[in-house]
């Protein structure tokens, strides 16, 4: 048996044993947890530590240390719900989260143009367009970077696509994409991934920014409204799903400025939530590798 093989396998097992355990009782597993991972599996946690004291350069080391292991705590518990929320009743999904101004999407949408949720990997990401997609009573096509393992791909691509969601790979993203809102569809993007090294730089936490213009581009390309959405996790583990216009230049500039107004505009309502709640990032990411 291969190494993905006995991933997968060790996932399922996971997942088997977090829905024997119920959601409430993983969820407080998953603070010991976090401990143990931080001592003993530390799993980037030289990457968590390195970027928190980045971006909170005036925080001291017991307070580093701290969001470090709220971080493993809030990435595991995601990683939990992703395994055992699918197998919950719509109806208690749908009652996970709220939304104050939900209206914002539901206007959007009346407008017949497509729609962009440009979100991070932040809470819990990968609930989020599956919420919306219930609400809304239409699919999503989400955009997905294939795991090294495809056993775990395939695993998470299936909760990825309930609700008849779409999964879009990386890759032919694009013209996929852009064929999806011109048919006036719905797109999901997470758009705080490392650009490439060549891409221009945008603000993030007061740190120089390599990201993708892809998002952008087709909002300029299209006319197709982009809202930024984040589920941000509550005390009692609910999620608010909080919605924001990204209001799209309408001016005489360049193309590539509109760009990077675009992607400037995005990472600065990303860091308004992550300075909110540090420990719902994913801090693991080297994103200011270059």
């Amino acid at each position: 048996m291969n190494k993905n093989k006995i991933e997968y396998f060790l996932l399922l097992t996971i997942s088997k044993f977090f829905n024997f355990l119920g959601l409430d009782k993983s969820r407080k597993f998953a603070k010991g947890l976090a401990h143990f991972f931080y001592y003993f599996i530390p799993i980037r946690k030289t990457t968590i530590l390195g970027n928190l004291k980045k971006a909170f350069p005036d925080w001291n080391e017991k307070q580093i240390k701290k969001t470090a292991i709220k971080n493993y705590e809030s990435l595991l518990i995601t990683l939990i719900e992703i395994l055992v929320i699918p197998n919950h009743s719509a109806q208690e999904f749908i009652q996970s989260a709220y939304c104050d101004n939900f209206e914002i999407i539901e206007n959007e949408l009346k407008k017949n143009k497509g729609l962009i949720l440009l979100t991070g990997h932040f809470g819990n990401w990968e609930l989020s367009v599956l919420w919306i997609s219930k609400r809304i009573a239409r699919p999503i096509n989400v955009l997905a970077k294939p795991q090294r393992n495809s056993y775990v791909t395939e695993l998470l691509n299936k909760n990825r696509a309930a609700f008849g969601n779409k999964i879009v790979l990386v890759g032919s993203g694009v013209k996929e994409l852009l064929k999806c809102l011109m048919n006036n569809e719905v797109i999901g993007i997470a758009g705080d991934q490392r650009g490439p090294i060549e891409s221009k730089r945008v603000k993030l936490l007061e740190q120089e920014t390599a990201v993708f213009s892809g998002t952008a581009v087709l909002a300029l390309k299209t006319g197709t409204p982009i809202i930024f959405m984040l589920m941000c996790r509550q005390p009692d583990y609910r999620y608010k799903l909080i919605l924001e216009k990204i209001e799209i230049p309408l001016g005489n500039e360049t193309n590539e400025d509109k760009i990077f107004q675009i992607n400037q505009i995005y990472m600065k309502t990303l860091e308004k939530y992550i300075r909110q709640y540090p420990e719902q990032w994913f801090w693991m990411h080297k994103i200011w590798k270059y």
